[in-house]
């Protein structure tokens, strides 16, 4: 049983969202009293929007209760997905950790990635049944769009290795014509198809988090299910659209081709990474090359120096580097990291555009951009930003191991 509280959308200001979360603990104390010898469970919902001031003050008054678990209410309702999984890590640390922990409205399969990653336990959403009717189905490689016409004439099912009766029965074709007609036979074939998936990736967490490999496996499959196989024009669905956000920010512009997104100075007209995806070039041309990897291996600590910092793909891609070594119990290295910029649009524009910049769905890039650091909760890396002139700040930083040195310009 849930208590009844008051759900505003998590974009409200602090001071009606503090109303709402007072309104909302006391609702749920009269709750917990209603609830008279009910043997059934009871959770409280803790609220606050994304102040992390006010969910502080509901979970530690909600918890001082005898409540058998405790949920997340007001996220998934207007704030970016950056600020949700970051209101969600703070939140989830403020629970007991014997109980379990309930995140209400959320969400796509790398939402629960995500939320399992940072502590939750439990979720509801009307996504897999909902995107159904869209013709959406989700996979171990991502969201497949069944409405788009390169499915028109394809045998192959949506997933070889599903079980349901969608994927053992029917081709994509089949359902792409389903639901290009709107026979509702299209939807319920997809929504039983997400269903099983979701049943799947839920079972696949607990085995890994039960075996202690759930880093391993969250490193391994965080971008695959944040894919999309969206590479071709369709025809918009008939639902309310997301606002576009602007290509440019600054002197800077996203340039994509051939599917590949990348950052361009636009005065100069150079582009950052440009043979080939940022991803790539940062790690062989700056992981590989400076052996970063077996040097966190041998070293008790390790000072990089990240000196224009761009986009953040370099940094990035050394982050991750370490990150996976951690989730192998290979990094022994106090990673500091100290990153040098006098222009952060370019940062911030790939930053709204996350969908295209995979790289960047990390807490550290947003808190770099709110702060100017970031400390891993989970690692032992601290990162530190210093803006402005590079030969005027590099004597605030200690001496560095590694120089990753990106002058992308020539120009400038």
């Amino acid at each position: 049983m849930m208590v009844l509280d008051q759900c505003v959308p998590s974009t409200v200001e602090k001071a009606e969202a503090r109303a709402a979360m007072e309104l909302s603990n006391r609702w749920a104390i009269r709750s917990l009293a209603a609830r008279g010898d009910s043997p059934q469970s009871i959770f409280a919902i803790v609220q606050g929007a994304c102040y992390q001031k006010l969910r502080r003050e509901s979970a530690s008054f909600l918890t001082q209760h005898p409540f058998d678990g405790f949920a997340l209410g007001g996220l998934a309702v207007g704030e970016p997905k950056q600020q949700r999984d970051d209101t969600v890590e703070f939140a989830a640390a403020l629970l007991p950790e014997h109980l379990p922990r309930y995140l209400m409205g959320v969400g796509t399969p790398i939402d629960l990635l995500e939320a399992v990653h940072r502590g939750m336990d439990m979720f509801d959403c009307i996504i897999p049944t909902a995107h159904a009717e869209q013709g959406v189905a989700y996979t171990w490689k991502g969201k497949v769009v069944l409405r788009r016409g390169a499915y028109k004439e394809s045998m192959e099912p949506i997933d070889a290795a599903c079980k349901c009766i969608a994927c053992t029965q029917y081709s994509r074709a089949y359902l792409y014509h389903l639901i290009k007609t709107q026979e509702p036979l299209g939807r319920t074939l997809i929504g039983a198809h997400n269903i099983q998936f979701y049943h799947d990736l839920m079972s696949t967490m607990r085995a890994h988090i039960l075996a202690d490999t759930f880093a391993a496996f969250y490193a391994a499959t965080r971008e695959k299910l944040a894919a999309s196989d969206e590479e071709y024009p369709i025809q918009k669905p008939r639902i309310r659209q997301e606002p576009t956000k602007p290509m440019e920010l600054g002197d800077y512009e996203v340039l994509v081709t051939e599917g590949i997104s990348r950052i361009r100075h636009k005065s100069s007209g150079e582009t950052m990474h440009p043979q080939i995806t940022p991803e790539e070039e940062a790690r062989e041309l700056y992981v590989g090359q400076s052996q970063f990897t077996r040097r966190i291996q041998e070293q008790e600590s390790l000072v990089l120096w990240d000196v224009g910092m761009g986009a953040g793909a370099n940094v990035m891609a050394a982050v991750h580097a370490y990150e996976k070594a951690a989730a192998e119990g290979l990094a022994k290295a106090r990673l500091h990291i100290v990153s040098f910029e006098h222009d952060l649009d370019s940062l911030r524009l790939a930053n709204q555009h996350l969908d295209r910049f995979m790289y960047l769905r990390h807490g550290g890039p947003s808190s770099i951009l709110k702060t100017g650091e970031w400390r891993s909760k989970k690692h032992n890396i601290e990162w530190k930003l210093l803006e402005g002139n590079f030969l005027e700040l590099l004597e605030e930083a200690p001496a560095p191991d590694i120089i990753f040195y990106d002058p992308y310009s020539t120009k400038t």
